[in-house]
């Protein structure tokens, strides 16, 4: 089972969750378990048939919070382990939410779900497992590195 479900309760377990790696830190694993939730639960929304704009709204809503609240986790876990790169890993995760507010702003004004549909399929998701395969894994081995050494 994927670690979302398990988090999530109740969740739909027939959504398409992105096969993110583990960064060997508890809480940030789970973080990255509630996005894999988020953007599996737009995704499915975007790809039905039936569009419910108000829905679709909603989910990109809880999408941006939980990026943001991931993001804010994440950082205060590396501030708190001196983490030397925070400031440059902070400005990836700005430049992420402002591509996701950039795209839920157009999506808001012009409704265009192939636009959409392309961006959370496409660059998004590809920024997410990216993100934790290279800069999240980094600043969570030097986490846990300094861990040991306390």
């Amino acid at each position: 089972m994927h670690p979302a479900f398990a988090l999530m309760g109740n969740a739909d377990s027939t959504l398409d969750l992105l096969p993110y790696p583990s960064v060997g830190i508890a809480s940030i694993d789970r973080e990255h378990a509630i996005l894999a939730y988020a953007h599996a639960r737009v995704k499915q929304l975007i790809n039905n048939e039936q569009l419910e704009v108000t829905t679709i709204d909603l989910a990109l809503g809880q999408l941006l919070t939980a990026l943001l609240a991931h993001f804010e986790q994440e950082e205060s876990e590396m501030k708190a382990a001196q983490y030397p790169y925070l400031p440059v890993h902070r400005r990836q995760h700005q430049r992420a939410l402002e591509q996701l507010a950039l795209f839920i702003g157009r999506w808001r004004k012009q409704r265009n779900v192939w636009a959409l549909r392309d961006f959370i399929d496409g660059p998004f998701a590809d920024w997410f497992i990216r993100h934790i395969e290279v800069p999240d894994k980094m600043a969570a081995a030097f986490m846990l590195q300094q861990q040991e050494h306390t």
